[in-house]
């Protein structure tokens, strides 16, 4: 047997913080499966099954047509804050696209959220890829297409220093 200890596995749900969620289709839609009340029951539910962690999908804008596929959405870091205060033990995660949110933003309400928690509080953090999406809000497609890589912010446990177009850090 090695020595080196053992992880447990952690199971988690992909929660159904957007409007159709489960399926990009009309057949038997749940009107009100994406907003919070239906999430923090859901949330509730798989704390008493002993599951680990909640992870939110994070959309701006939706596919449109008939279903308007996750058009309809709540914010992550708001959504995880109501949920971390409805929870005590299952870790909760926002989704930060990079090309949206300043670092030091993130790591404010990260912080925040941490300490509000007892340290449940996780991060997701991804690039994007929707120009529709962040060209609604003026984010120019080179800010989407080359985005703050993650690996340059986090590399094992050394300090970094990175000196980026967005941020000093």
């Amino acid at each position: 047997m090695r020595s080196e200890q053992h992880q447990k596995l952690a199971l988690g749900l992909f929660m159904p913080n957007c409007s159709n969620m489960p399926s990009i289709s009309t057949h038997r839609v749940v009107e009100d499966q994406w907003t919070y009340e239906h999430n923090e029951a859901i949330a509730l539910a798989a704390e008493g099954y002993g599951f680990d962690y909640l992870f939110p999908v994070s959309r701006w804008r939706g596919f449109g047509g008939e279903t308007n596929f996750l058009g309809t959405s709540l914010e992550t870091t708001t959504w995880a804050a109501a949920l971390l205060r409805a929870t005590s033990s299952i870790q909760v995660f926002s989704t930060v696209h990079i090309p949206l949110f300043h670092p030091f933003v993130v790591a404010k309400m990260g912080s925040t959220l941490a300490q509000m928690s007892g340290n449940r509080w996780g991060l997701n953090i991804v690039s994007g890829w929707s120009q529709r999406e962040f060209g609604m809000m003026g984010v120019p497609k080179a800010n989407v297409l080359s985005p703050l890589r993650a690996d340059q912010l986090f590399c094992g446990n050394s300090q970094k220093t990175l000196d980026g177009q967005r941020a000093t850090l």
